[in-house]
């Protein structure tokens, strides 16, 4: 694993490399667990990293990187309230009553950068590959934020998501920023397949229904 860098609490120029802490909240002052929130940071290189806690922070591309937080001035938390889904979590699909039973507020078609391989039952979403820009299409679910944690537990679990810092998940949970068909392009949770492709076909329209 690559060196962990420095993560400086909150985040600095827009300009400046910008990733964000998964399920973290504030309470007075403090950093708390709190599903499907996050903190955005800015990333630097220097610094001694040795006093600083050790995490996984998120880039909007759908990768995670190692850190090490900085905390520079007063933190503010954010709640990201809107899930991309491609595969069986879809309206119409097997899965769907899974978002249905935490009372989305909207579902609007979307679009989101990456590749999709056909699993069988179920699709598999990965990064797309470098120089070869690929998209899949799916629906933006915006929960409301007063449920968006239990929906977070039961879609971690729906996808065998064990956690940010833990081994074994068949699905990661990572931060994209997606279009949406409403015209919005918000950053919004997914779930990438980290499982064997080894025997996977590829969906080439990046459309699971259209398979």
């Amino acid at each position: 694993m690559a060196s962990p860098r420095l993560l400086r609490l909150p985040a600095g120029s827009a300009g400046a490399g910008v990733a964000f802490l998964p399920d973290r909240a504030v309470e007075a002052g403090n950093l708390v667990e709190r599903p499907g929130w996050a903190i955005a940071g800015t990333l630097c290189d220097d610094g001694d990293l040795s006093p600083h806690e050790r995490t996984s922070a998120l880039l909007v591309d759908g990768t995670a990187i190692a850190v090490r937080i900085e905390r520079t001035a007063t933190l503010a938390a954010e709640p990201v309230p809107s899930f991309f889904v491609y595969g069986t979590l879809l309206r119409g699909e097997s899965r769907h009553g899974v978002i249905r039973r935490h009372a989305p507020d909207a579902i609007v078609a979307a679009t989101c950068p990456g590749r999709l391989v056909d699993l069988g039952s179920y699709p598999g979403m990965l990064l797309a590959q470098a120089g070869r820009p690929s998209t899949v299409h799916g629906e933006l679910v915006r929960f409301p934020v007063a449920t968006l944690g239990a929906a977070v537990g039961r879609l971690d679990a729906t996808e065998d998501f064990r956690g940010f810092d833990a081994a074994g998940s068949l699905y990661v949970r990572r931060l994209v920023r997606v279009s949406a068909a409403d015209g919005t392009a918000p950053l919004a949770w997914t779930y990438f397949y980290r499982g064997d492709v080894g025997a996977a076909r590829a969906i080439a329209s990046g459309d699971w229904r259209a398979r």
